[in-house]
């Protein structure tokens, strides 16, 4: 995944890093102290306020130290031991960030093998609004996009439920259109998750959910269904106050594509579900359908022949229904015989008004009679 835009009226910062532990502070501003009594041009400790600064501060110390080195003959011992300092420090700040990149993954696994077991589209945004909590964040909104109009659905903070509450309850009462200035539009043109480094002072914001939410900076990704952006998924660290480092965006961004595909697939499921029912209704409709009409069409020329057996020979110029008439024909004369016009007959075989009275016209021909009342006579009296 290609890195986020950062979208900030004030500056973008050249690095972001996490909170620095308060024994990894305190050494950090030692080494700083240390390094301006020797070396020019050393910024001031207390600007390290997290681990962004003081890689910036320790590799400022560093170049400072090896410059000193190359300079000097005999190498001064103490310039030996601030490098040595700054080696131990880069390396416990580097590894406390790759833990903290394996415990947000650890977080993502957990939180997509729970979220496949949902099957309902409302619980599961829920649930994935405390899900995105779980990946590093104090704070997490679920948003749908539709017709360019952005509206909150779910959203979760751990340390108070009810201003989650008030904040979706406060999106959905203003909801917000979309336009090029707001920043959530970057994601719909570049389908990418987006930085917001200070959404106080940018020309265009969702006023309504930042003025209740007190945010500033937060990271946004899309919820991507078919190249479609169906919704957003947005989350800070309020309480900690921590800037965000890369995989905080890409982790973020992996978590709204999971989401994506994982309302694509209900939503599929919710089709076929829909199709089930259709699909149900129909077979119902022509098994009642059989049914009804069971007994009363394709059987009857083996009855034919049983009644015209029983009935003795037919009467003389008369030929017999089931030698002469064919499947079609016995079918058009039962329904006459049940007072069926010549439209109900067409409707009940799927044929026309027209082929029905040619059928007709061949049952009087064949059975020698010259209209209906004798062809229903002469049924009755076969099949009696």
């Amino acid at each position: 995944m290609a890195s986020a835009p950062v979208v900030s009226s004030v500056r973008s910062p050249r690095r972001r890093g996490l909170s620095l532990q308060t024994h990894d502070h305190a050494e950090v501003a030692d080494i700083v102290a240390t390094a301006r009594g020797r070396y020019p041009g050393i910024g001031p400790a207390d600007v390290v306020e997290d681990c962004a600064d003081a890689l910036a501060a320790l590799d400022a110390v560093w170049q400072a130290a090896v410059h000193a080195l190359t300079a000097a003959t005999p190498a001064d011992p103490h310039d030996i031991d601030l490098l040595s300092r700054v080696k131990s420090a880069l390396t416990r700040i580097h590894s406390r960030e790759v833990e903290r990149v394996d415990h947000a993954l650890a977080g993502l696994r957990d939180a997509t093998a729970e979220l496949d077991q949902i099957d309902d589209p409302a619980h599961l945004l829920d649930r994935a609004a405390i899900a995105a909590t779980n990946l590093g964040f104090d704070r997490a909104m679920i948003s749908s996009v539709s017709d360019g109009r952005w509206v909150p659905v779910a959203g979760h903070i751990e340390r108070d439920p009810s201003w989650a509450s008030q904040i979706v309850a406060a999106g959905q009462e203003h909801p917000e259109v979309i336009d090029a200035a707001l920043p959530e539009a970057e994601m719909l043109r570049r389908l990418r998750p987006i930085l917001v480094d200070d959404a106080h002072r940018l020309p265009r914001c969702y006023a309504t959910i930042i003025d209740i939410s007190k945010g500033q900076r937060y990271i946004a990704a899309p919820i991507i269904s078919c190249r479609n952006v169906i919704g957003f998924v947005h989350a800070d660290a309020f309480y900690r106050k921590r800037r965000f480092v890369n995989s905080d965006i890409r982790l973020l961004g992996l978590f709204g594509e999971y989401l994506g595909s994982t309302m694509s697939r209900l939503m599929m499921l919710d089709e076929l579900r829909a199709l089930r029912v259709q699909a149900d209704g129909i077979t119902s409709r022509i098994t009642e359908l059989e049914r009804s009409w069971s007994g009363r069409t394709y059987r009857r020329p083996s009855l034919f022949r049983g009644a015209l057996d029983a009935a003795g020979p037919p009467s003389p110029g008369r030929a017999t229904a089931a030698s002469v008439l064919t499947r079609r024909e016995l079918e058009v004369l039962e329904l006459v015989a049940s007072g069926a016009t010549n439209a109900r007959i067409a409707r009940a075989l799927t044929i026309s008004e027209g082929t029905v009275k040619g059928h007709m016209k061949h049952i009087f021909r064949k059975l020698g009679t010259a209209n209906r009342a004798e062809a229903v006579s002469y049924w009755l009296q076969v099949s009696a």
